[in-house]
């Protein structure tokens, strides 16, 4: 992969998202999110793992998706936006993972959701 190319990626055998990822992360860098590290984060993150399988075929949609209990995940573009702002490089600490993922209140929802569809 060169250095300006993003990857579909795989959430593992039998994937059939890496196309809509792809899109999708298309579709970001049509908004202007031009940062590599969170495109191709976006294009590896199997996000229909984390939406309910009633909204499954929506999930790399660029929109906000209920994930129960009154809960969302946010939209793709808005989470970009965040990521990118954060300026992370891929060499933080674990502890400043802990504190950017305390900073998104989405992450923490979502992690209650997708510990089943996750395995953790």
């Amino acid at each position: 992969m060169g250095s300006g190319e993003v990857s579909g990626g795989s959430s593992g055998r039998g994937d059939t998202y890496g196309g809509y990822r792809l899109r999708l992360v298309e579709q970001l860098r049509a908004q202007g999110i031009r940062d590599l590290a969170v495109l191709r984060a976006f294009a590896s993150t199997p996000r229909h793992l984390f939406v309910p399988e009633a909204v499954r075929h929506r999930a790399y949609e660029d929109v906000a998706l209920p994930i129960g209990d009154g809960q969302t995940i946010s939209q793709p573009f808005t989470q970009a936006r965040y990521l990118v702002a954060l300026r992370l490089t891929g060499k933080e600490t674990r502890h400043s993972m802990v504190l950017a993922w305390l900073l998104d209140r989405d992450m923490h929802k979502l992690g209650t959701h997708a510990q089943g569809n996750l395995g953790f």
